[in-house]
């Protein structure tokens, strides 16, 4: 049986920005949007991590991904996993 996570974060990456949804078991929804500077990425980075999100999925076309993996892969948010969906045009 696979683990099933309690707090989860799914975020679409664009070239100037990236819209970020935190979804929880009980229902609640929060989605916000971040621009690609470092400040916004750190932001991004704190988001997740103020709300306890246990995983991250990440859906980018192109290296869009790679900004927002080289600063979440610094986490101290060791349940924190990256995945990235590649989809090419």
């Amino acid at each position: 049986m696979e683990k099933q996570w309690n707090i989860v974060c799914g975020a679409d990456i664009h070239k100037k920005f990236l819209i970020a949804t935190i979804l929880s078991r009980d229902g609640t929804k929060i989605t916000k949007r971040f621009g690609m500077t470092l400040d916004e990425l750190l932001n991004f980075k704190n988001w997740v991590i103020e709300n306890g999100c246990e995983q991250v999925a990440v859906e980018s076309t192109g290296t869009y991904w790679v900004p927002i993996h080289t600063v979440l892969e610094g986490s101290s948010n060791a349940n924190m996993v990256f995945r990235t969906c590649f989809v090419y045009e």
